[in-house]
């Protein structure tokens, strides 16, 4: 039997796909992955990759649905 764990992956949905990469590379210092799919930017994240990706849908202002993502820090 199968035990689900936790996520694998995540990718968020943006409105604007160069403006999100440059935030999280030039403020979290995160990095691009080389392989990298068309829409889509997959930072070099760890345990769980994280992606950012034009939306597979259109994207309402007016959506009242909302999202939070926590991450894990380290002391260096």
């Amino acid at each position: 039997m199968t035990t689900l764990i936790g996520p694998d992956f995540i990718a968020l949905q943006v409105r604007n796909l160069a403006a999100s990469k440059k935030f999280y590379v030039e403020v979290f210092g995160f990095e691009i992955a080389a392989q990298t799919p068309p829409g889509a930017a997959i930072l070099k994240t760890a345990p769980i990759a994280l992606a950012l990706r034009e939306p597979l849908r259109p994207l309402v202002a007016s959506d009242p649905d909302g999202y939070a993502i926590t991450f894990h820090t380290a002391r260096s």
